[in-house]
């Protein structure tokens, strides 16, 4: 069984897939908004949803990731996500 198959069976993608969805519906809902105060609100539950995916991806990578390639692999993640961080408030164009 690879290390992948392992992972998987250990942790039950709900709380990823979970997390991630919450964070998809909540934004929709924040485009509707007016003012400050119910995006404020909003953000606030964005953080709350978007908390448990760093530790879940983590782990996921620490133990999917060769001992040997285990620096490269954080060292793209982390890359990929602070390059990705300014786009993510931006709405789609079209």
């Amino acid at each position: 069984m690879r290390a992948a198959e392992r992972t998987a069976a250990r942790r039950p993608p709900g709380t990823f897939l979970g997390c991630f969805s919450l964070v998809l519906a909540v934004r929709a809902v924040m485009v509707l908004l007016p003012g400050l105060v119910p995006m404020v609100l909003v953000a606030f539950v964005i953080g709350l949803a978007s908390g448990p995916l760093n530790p879940l991806i983590t782990a996921t990578v620490q133990e999917v990731a060769p001992e040997q390639l285990r620096g490269r692999a954080f060292g793209t993640f982390s890359t990929l996500g602070y390059a990705a961080a300014p786009f993510g408030p931006c709405p789609p164009a079209g």
